[in-house]
């Protein structure tokens, strides 16, 4: 298996070769015997991956944040390249709240602001800086830990686990 771009890896890539990716497909992973190419590129602003298998294409997955394209990516080469990977993958409702928590910073980018984020020209990156902002001053300066599902990879080991609350642990163990 060959991973030119490891997923903890993949938004900084994004964010260096944007102009490259916005004209065309990089590859980013192969299997050994070449039969299946993960290749990543730029659709509207954010990382599209496409999983081409014998020359055809077999998966495709768009990205709405940085995490979602780290799980994204995580989750195809364990798919269909390290089919015995044993990466922690989100699960559908932790993804579900991933968008709930995206949609809800442009919501209140668009209040706050006057304009959608976009037209602010913020990026997504931006946006999941100010969320993360956002998370680390209610726990540190209010005690309030908020349900934000994240990838964390130990460094010593290179494993990824999935972590439900980044600051702090929820106390009363129920998600918002």
């Amino acid at each position: 298996m060959a991973v030119d771009v490891q997923p903890s890896e993949v938004w900084e890539f994004f964010q260096q070769n944007r102009k490259e990716l916005a004209e065309k497909y990089l590859l980013v992973a192969s299997s050994d015997d070449g039969e299946v190419e993960i290749y990543l590129t730029e659709e509207n602003g954010m990382p599209f991956f496409s999983v081409e298998v014998n020359g055809e294409c077999e998966s495709e997955a768009d990205s709405i944040s940085k995490a979602n394209a780290e799980n994204n990516y995580r989750e195809l080469i364990s798919l269909f390249i390290d089919a015995n990977g044993s990466a922690e993958l989100f699960d559908d409702d932790e993804l579900d709240r991933l968008d709930e928590i995206q949609a809800a910073a442009e919501d209140f980018l668009l209040v706050l602001i006057g304009c959608s984020p976009e037209e602010a020209c913020l990026e997504y990156d931006e946006i999941d800086q100010i969320v993360d902002l956002v998370e680390k001053f209610l726990y540190e300066e209010c005690g309030i830990p908020i349900y934000h599902p994240t990838i964390e990879e130990d460094e010593a080991t290179g494993t990824a686990q999935v972590v439900h609350y980044p600051y702090g642990e929820d106390e009363c163990a129920t998600t918002v």
